[in-house]
């Protein structure tokens, strides 16, 4: 999968996957987005965080205009887009909404893990508990994995750092960096039903 640009230097960049015989558009500057805006045209700012599993699946995020939401996390495959979470929606398992993303895993089940970002004064979010871990297939079924502010072991977190790759089973755990109110860091292995082992 590479970031490409259509019809030359003139044409909408893109998001293209390609086996060396047949190439497929995965997202295009200018075009539309699944629920609402077009993908970014502003060269320096478009796409990041592109990952691609074994499946032929990319997840990405993309930078938005002319919509309710400034950026997301999608999952596409050249036929069907999929949004996973969008910036200003409602942050599964929170009362906050999302602000930005990051550090984007893709697994071979199709499901998403991200590290985001939440807007500050929003249904009680601060700078204390403003960041999270979050994984699903769609934006219907997300859930929150781990997020600032929380006790893991009997330590705050501070700061999820990075995620690991993502098991080819669904029910595996998703393993992560994190960081502690004791400056200290950790390798954290979290279930989606909540439970911590480090």
């Amino acid at each position: 999968m590479a970031l490409a640009s259509i019809d030359g230097e003139a044409g909408p960049l893109g998001l293209i996957l390609s086996d060396r015989t047949d190439s497929l558009a995965i997202a295009l500057s200018g075009h539309a987005a699944p629920k609402g805006g077009i993908y970014a045209t502003n060269v320096n700012i478009q796409f990041f965080g592109s990952v691609l599993n074994d499946r032929g699946q990319a997840a990405f995020g993309a930078f938005l205009t002319g919509g309710s939401s400034h950026s997301g996390i999608f999952r596409g495959d050249g036929t069907t887009t999929t949004p996973i979470a969008l910036e200003g929606t409602a942050a599964a398992g929170t009362t906050g909404t999302f602000a930005s993303f990051g550090n984007i895993k893709l697994g071979d089940d199709g499901r998403v893990a991200f590290i985001a970002t939440l807007t500050p004064g929003v249904g009680g979010v601060d700078l204390s508990n403003n960041i999270g871990i979050w994984v699903g297939t769609s934006e219907t079924d997300l859930h929150l994995l781990a997020r600032t502010g929380q006790l893991i072991a009997g330590k705050t977190l501070t700061r999820p750092l990075s995620l690991g790759p993502l098991q080819l089973n669904s029910q595996r755990p998703i393993v992560w960096l994190g960081r502690f109110a004791d400056n200290s860091t950790a390798i954290v292995s979290s279930d989606v039903d909540g439970e911590f082992d480090h």
